[in-house]
């Protein structure tokens, strides 16, 4: 789950990743004032910091994978690696991992993160989201699909994945959490640059 699309998305991941911003931005009392002193600012900051991010995160890609390897290679044995791959592989389990994506709200991660005065959030929340996420989507998979579920569900893998899950859902929170040399700068470099056409333009 942890490929380029996966982890950046396409154009309308794009658009729902600067709308959650824009949520979050929203449930801060500073971040608040300054939309009500400069509408549209909050936007201007969301739209402006994520391609910053997708490249940033587009550059580490390889750090998040070798992580998540290594603890799949000190959980699993090499036939049910090997399993594992082939599920993931199948249109069954492509399609659960393009759906989950799909479907995925984050209710509870971004209630999390609004309650924090850093935005943070746990594992817990982004597992709970993820689970919620793939009951609503069991019940539209098509027969095939749910066979080949019930099988995979045999395989004594399953109660290992969810064993799992916590760590691998910590490991993508603290990739998240760090950043591409020059990261930051380019950052501030975009808020200081929308906020001084903001100022300019009330001066004119």
């Amino acid at each position: 789950m942890n490929s380029e699309i996966n982890i950046i998305g396409d154009a309308d991941d794009d658009q729902q990743a600067v709308e959650m911003m824009q949520e979050l931005f929203d449930s801060d009392p500073e971040m608040a004032e300054m939309e009500r002193d400069y509408p549209g600012i909050v936007k201007q900051f969301a739209e402006a910091m994520l391609p910053i991010i997708n490249k940033s995160s587009l550059e580490r890609l390889p750090q998040l994978q070798a992580r998540q390897a290594a603890l799949y290679q000190d959980t699993f044995t090499d036939p049910e690696l090997a399993a594992l791959i082939e599920f993931y592989s199948s249109p069954t389990g492509r399609k659960l991992v393009a759906q989950t994506l799909d479907t995925i709200a984050f209710d509870t991660t971004m209630t999390e993160m609004k309650q924090s005065p850093d935005f943070e959030y746990s594992a817990a929340s982004t597992v709970a989201d993820t689970r919620a996420a793939g009951a609503k989507i069991a019940t539209g998979m098509d027969r095939q699909d749910q066979l080949t579920l019930a099988e995979f569900g045999r395989s004594g893998l399953m109660p290992k994945l969810q064993a799992m899950a916590l760590k691998t859902h910590q490991i993508v929170i603290d990739w998240n959490n760090e950043y591409a040399p020059g990261e930051e700068a380019a950052l501030d470099a975009a808020i200081e640059t929308i906020l001084d056409k903001r100022m300019e333009s009330m001066d004119e």
